[in-house]
């Protein structure tokens, strides 16, 4: 009692006033600004939100000589917008986890099946030269140690890559940076996958017809994603199909493409392929982790490049890798 409601509200009715007194001063209306509503009839009740209009009147010689207010408690709709938006983040939210959850199913299912083979070769060796070592000759007992140690590493590099792909700075904490000469990384790649492949897949290398073509980037991550593309082509071919390189020069790009002639991706899981574990329903249990191509797309990305990938069902599949060019 007693008080006006500058004395009450000085901070919000002084602004309320500057606003009064600028439209009186200017002649120019104030419309729809949405704003705090604060004095209410009743205090008890939470503060709101409204839309304030201010109208200037002018008299016959255009002078101002009152202002209409207009003030629409929008406070219902407010909270509905505000407990929308809630919903959506609460929406997003549970997609990601879901999401994740997905992620970890496929991720354990992929570690299990392929974990299982080079695991039992490990113990049926083992076995062999525990229980019988004294009936086995020195190049058995070699080379059922030699499968061990086979199998150790390829437990080891299937870790690596997992713990790669996990990592949030992947591969940023071993990137190295040097003029990397291309065509022969890409040639070294070949000539490995060929050993791995046992020559089922022929593989023919179209080169730039220039004797180098650099780019500045990691050698071991470069030649990494190359195996996994030339790998990926021969995993899913039928055998003696072959697979076909193309390294050329556009403008200041490289582009690497690698075509094959296999099974190819469904339409509908093209924009998956890159995903981790993720396998397409028509792979059928071929070996693999699922992420050669996750991490493929790591790798270009990180080089500053682009992936492109074009197939369709039993008609193979065409993978094209753009990488800026560093003067040699």
């Amino acid at each position: 009692l007693g008080k006006t409601a500058l004395d009450v509200f000085p901070d919000e009715g002084a602004a309320y006033y500057a606003d009064d007194l600028q439209v009186i001063q200017s002649g120019e209306p104030l419309l729809g600004r949405e704003e705090r509503l604060i004095h209410r009839e009743d205090p008890s009740l939470p503060d709101g939100w409204c839309i304030t209009s201010k109208i200037p009147v002018t008299n016959a010689d255009g002078l101002t000589v009152a202002m209409v207010g207009l003030q629409v408690d929008i406070t219902a709709h407010k909270l509905a917008d505000l407990k929308r938006l809630e919903n959506e983040k609460l929406q997003t939210a549970l997609q990601k986890e879901r999401e994740l959850n997905d992620l970890k199913t496929r991720m354990m299912q992929r570690i299990s099946h392929e974990f299982r083979t080079p695991l039992a070769i490990i113990q049926t060796a083992g076995s062999l030269l525990l229980n019988y070592q004294d009936r086995l000759s020195i190049e058995q007992r070699r080379k059922l140690s030699g499968q061990i140690e086979e199998q150790i590493t390829t437990l080891t590099d299937m870790l690596h890559i997992i713990s790669e792909i996990v990592r949030e700075d992947f591969p940023k904490h071993a990137m190295q940076s040097e003029h990397v000469d291309f065509p022969a990384l890409v040639q070294a790649a070949i000539a490995k996958v060929e050993a791995q492949d046992h020559s089922r897949h022929p593989i023919r290398f179209e080169g730039t017809g220039s004797p180098a073509l650099y780019i500045m980037g990691d050698p071991y991550h470069l030649r990494a994603l190359v195996i996994n593309l030339l790998s990926n082509a021969c995993l899913y071919s039928p055998h003696e199909r072959p697979v076909t390189v193309n390294l050329t020069q556009e403008d200041a790009f490289l582009q690497l493409q690698v075509q094959d002639e296999g099974i190819g991706i469904l339409p509908d899981e093209l924009d998956r392929v890159t995903e981790a574990f993720f396998r397409g329903s028509n792979f059928d249990e071929r070996p693999g982790l699922g992420l050669g191509l996750t991490t493929a797309k790591n790798i270009i990305d990180l080089h500053h490049g682009t992936l492109q990938i074009e197939s369709a069902p039993e008609q193979g599949t065409l993978v094209t890798v753009r990488l800026p060019i560093s003067p040699a």
